[in-house]
């Protein structure tokens, strides 16, 4: 979502404007990418 949101260039208030500036750009898509990458999950039997 905010890989789409980044490419067209979305401003305002939007959920994929994770930084909070009101632009959806590249350093949203890092910290997601970033949070993504360090996604942790537990296994129970």
């Amino acid at each position: 979502m905010v890989d789409n949101d980044a490419a067209d260039f979305e401003s305002g208030y939007v959920t994929s404007d994770v930084d909070g500036n009101r632009f959806v750009d590249g350093s949203d898509a890092a910290i997601v990418d970033n949070n993504a990458f360090n996604f942790v999950s537990v296994a129970k039997p």
